[in-house]
């Protein structure tokens, strides 16, 4: 799925179909077996998130990608430690975003990011 995502979003014809497979990987998010496997590929969809933060074409998949962010800061810290830099730097990006939800959800994610592993 992720390996899916990542090729998708740098379509702009595949939007819809983009932000299906968050709102997919947000759910695994909510569910404890879903947690136990994005943990087991945590560096590939950290990176394929902080891809999405910037992606042009949709300000809900730029928003959703940081929610993502934000729950996955309650993961173990040996788990999600070494990626924190990676998610603060696309949250930093995201200040900038011309989307007010999307700005809004960058402070959020980065507060959590920084707060979580002070």
């Amino acid at each position: 799925m992720v390996d899916i995502l990542a090729k998708l979003s740098v379509d702009n014809q595949d939007k819809d179909l983009v932000y299906s497979l968050l709102l997919v990987l947000s759910g695994m998010l909510m569910d404890e077996k879903g947690k136990e496997c994005i943990v087991e590929n945590i560096r590939i969809i950290i990176s394929v998130l902080a891809q999405l933060v910037s992606y042009p074409h949709m300000m809900v998949v730029r928003e959703t990608a940081l929610q993502c962010f934000v729950a996955m800061s309650s993961f173990p810290h040996s788990k999600v430690y070494r990626m924190r830099p990676q998610v603060l730097q696309a949250a930093i990006k995201a200040l900038d975003d011309k989307k007010r939800a999307v700005r809004q959800e960058a402070v959020r994610c980065r507060q959590t990011w920084q707060s979580s592993f002070a």
